[in-house]
């Protein structure tokens, strides 16, 4: 009696330790589960942190709640409840979301946002009990159906159990026929690609150069002061002249019209809000060099967001989401500052005991609403995981962002950025003029940018900070924007932080345009960097860059250079003769850049085999309106043609070279004429017959084809881009910024 008792009572002391053991390895559960996921979706640590702070308190509950439930009104299934909890919870769960959302989408997007959480939540609870049903019965039909009284009777529940359970998990297994269904769409509609005959080589290497603005008022004027000397070769040795635009003159309508050779109403992407590469309804010069098995190497070309499937490589162009966070930036600053464009945030000087100043470097506002919706429908690869961390992602609208320590040395007129946290190393010791590298700022749960910081005035206690926008990493961008996708972490390895577009909307504070001039530069010069290291790499038959400096400077600084300021308004201006000179020197400097980025092209070319196209999307003017103190676009922009059978009409005098207007939707054609490649007979353009060797166009006559595209189909819903993008574009002054545009 004394040893049943004892034992008894052993029992009774062994139980809590047996239930915090199996507490303890269900927690362990999650925690390996989380880190899982992280890996296997490449979510960043701290989301991953985030993610188990929001799953442990929520599942933990639900458990304690469930497992009282079952305990008390169906015992029987106790046990199958805690094991599919746990697994299928932590571990199945995702999976099987992952595969709901595609065979449940068209119910999931009638679902709100609001409520979307707990319809995971809830389907993520049925997955579980079912994987936990389906151990549990699986189990007992091997092993505890014998022991029944009725062996046939229990064998046939417990296998409608086993098949009711798999029917039920079954959208883990399956594959994603709807994904399935588009891509075959996909490779029957008219952009299809179509293997043709490969050719080994073309006829001649085609180099297209692309120079957003360009304009001869600006071009001819400083060739005549001596500048711009391989400007001048390729217009001494070539055909040049005005490149006639079509409206509305819109950067990415216009650059698929430059490299499809069809109207907007054929090729589709007719405005901004539908400017993404997959709405284009014909197939580019690059598609075309492909089913030819020739490789291209396409640059920052706008409207070739998302990033296609091409023989080569390519670097998307703007449009393109949650590249920029914050329109402007912001202007940090000591002393107080009004009616600025760009976001003000008061820099707080606390002095130290040293005699020196320090603080934290703070900004609000990073995301707007819409902007911030677009982020949280698309951050994640797997649905399942956003739903759980969309609500924090609506927390960095409007919330305080620490970005940075500062620590300002007052007689030395030194401004240090300091690590958020901890006592690391300086990430810069900025004199006054003087910019940062990018770094690094946590954002938000599974949101990280960039920035880069530049002290604009030190001068005693009047500190004024320039910060740029906040930018998404480039060796790991949430969206791809590089084919190969691999591409972007290259770049960003060997030529560092790379930025799709930058923002000239800041320039507008005229205290701030030294600094964005600086910065479109020096973001322009990456560019032309990347671009020389893939010319170089002599494994493409097409190359195609675009240089968009020139739009990027001719838009805030046009009035300072050609004289639109009226003194009166010059006289209102803070440091006016210093705003009017780098006003007047910008636009020189961005087409010096272009000159040199002409000279890194030459030194690869064989100006036999090679043939050098270029041209602008547009113009520019002098505004009106609302826009007198800007550059609007206008319809003639420019051309050039060199090298190959090109003949100048007199070698060395580029005045004599000068031809007759040609237009935007000729270059297509042009490029596939001397690829040796036919020209499709549907192109909207000509070729250039009047500049080619007369010898060489009786050896080489030009062949058709009737066309590169499948027949028509009925023209679907196009898809708007990303209302990230539209902040961008926004920020670029295309989108409620006027008529900047000149349409």
């Amino acid at each position: 009696m004394t040893d049943k008792n004892s034992k008894h009572t052993t029992t009774q002391k062994n139980k809590p330790d047996n239930s915090l053991s199996s507490f303890m390895l269900f927690l362990l559960i999650p925690i390996i589960a989380v880190g899982i996921w992280c890996y296997y979706y490449s979510i960043d640590r701290g989301s991953t942190i985030e993610l188990f702070k929001l799953l442990a308190p929520v599942y933990l509950g639900l458990y304690v709640i469930l497992e009282l439930i079952f305990r008390l009104f169906i015992p029987r299934i106790a046990n199958s409840f805690k094991l599919g909890f746990w697994i299928g919870v932590f571990i199945l769960a995702p999976f099987y979301m992952y595969q709901m959302s595609f065979h449940a989408s068209f119910i999931l997007r009638q679902v709100s946002e609001n409520y979307l959480y707990y319809v995971y939540l809830l389907i993520g609870l049925i997955s579980a009990l079912a994987l936990g049903m389906l151990f549990k019965a699986t189990f007992d039909l091997l092993v505890n159906v014998r022991n029944a009284s009725n062996p046939g009777t229990a064998a046939l529940i417990k296998l409608i159990t086993i098949l009711l359970c798999l029917f039920i998990l079954l959208p883990t297994f399956s594959k994603n026929r709807a994904a399935q269904s588009q891509l075959a769409k996909k490779r029957t509609s008219y952009r299809a690609v179509v293997h043709r005959d490969p050719i080994e080589k073309p006829l001649h290497r085609v180099i297209a150069l692309g120079i957003d603005g360009g304009d001869w008022q600006v071009i001819e004027p400083l060739i005549e002061d001596g500048k711009l000397p391989h400007f001048k070769k390729l217009l001494d040795e070539g055909r040049w002249g005005v490149l006639e635009s079509m409206k509305p003159y819109r950067s990415p309508v216009l650059w698929t019209t430059i490299f499809t050779g069809q109207t907007p109403k054929k090729h589709g992407i007719e405005d901004w809000e539908i400017a993404y590469s997959k709405n284009r309804l014909v197939k580019a010069v690059w598609n075309i060099f492909s089913e030819y098995e020739l490789r291209s190497t396409i640059i920052n070309i706008p409207a070739t967001f998302p990033p296609e499937e091409f023989i080569g490589k390519g670097i998307s162009g703007f449009p393109c989401p949650n590249q920029t966070m914050n329109m402007y930036g912001w202007i940090i600053r000591s002393k107080p500052m009004k009616n600025t464009l760009t976001p003000f945030k008061p820099l707080d000087l606390k002095l130290d005991a040293d005699g020196n100043y320090r603080g934290k470097v703070t900004v609000t506002d990073v995301l707007i609403d819409k902007y911030n919706a677009g982020m949280r429908g698309k951050v994640f690869k797997n649905m399942w995981i956003q739903a759980q961390l969309q609500t924090k992602l609506a927390e960095i609208y409007g919330m305080k962002i620490d970005v940075a320590r500062f620590k300002y040395f007052k007689d030395e007129g030194r401004f240090d950025i300091l690590p958020l946290h901890g006592d690391g190393a300086p990430l810069a010791s900025l004199d006054e003029g003087k910019w940062s590298d990018y770094f690094t700022v946590q954002l938000g749960p599974g949101v990280v940018g960039v920035a880069k910081i530049k002290a604009v005035k030190l001068d005693g206690d009047d500190v004024l900070i320039y910060m740029t926008p906040f930018f998404m990493r480039s060796e790991n961008p949430k969206h791809p924007f590089t084919f190969p996708a691999a591409l972007s972490r290259d770049i960003t390895k060997l030529f560092g932080q790379y930025v799709v577009e930058m923002t000239w909307m800041a320039a507008k504070d005229v205290v701030l345009l030294p600094a964005i001039k600086e910065l479109l530069i020096s973001t322009e010069s990456k560019k032309s960097v990347i671009g020389k290291a893939l010319f170089d790499e002599s494994e493409w038959d097409l190359f195609i860059q675009v240089f968009t400096l020139s739009d990027r400077l001719q838009h805030p600084t046009w009035a300072f250079r050609y004289g639109e300021y009226s003194d009166s308004q010059m006289k209102n201006l803070e440091n006016a003769e210093m705003i009017q000179k780098i006003g007047h020197d910008a636009i020189a400097e961005g087409y010096d850049l272009a000159d040199k980025w002409i000279a890194d092209i030459l030194e690869g070319i064989d100006p036999v085999n090679d043939v050098i196209l270029i041209a602008s999307d547009h113009g520019f003017k002098a505004g009106s309106g609302l826009e007198v103190n800007l550059g609007v676009h206008r319809g003639e922009g420019i051309y050039v043609a060199w090298g190959g059978p090109i003949e100048p009409v007199s070698n060395g005098d580029y005045k004599s070279n000068k031809s007759e207007n040609k237009s935007i939707k000729d270059i297509t054609e042009n490029i596939l004429y001397f690829a040796g490649l036919p020209v499709g007979e549907d192109m909207a353009g000509e070729i250039w017959l009047d500049f080619i060797n007369p010898d060489f166009l009786d050896s080489h006559p030009v062949t058709t084809i009737p066309t590169y595209n499948m027949a028509e189909e009925k023209r679907g819903t196009q898809q708007k881009i990303d209302p990230s993008a539209l902040e961008q574009l926004k920020g670029l002054g295309y989108i409620d910024g006027g008529n900047i545009e000149g349409n």
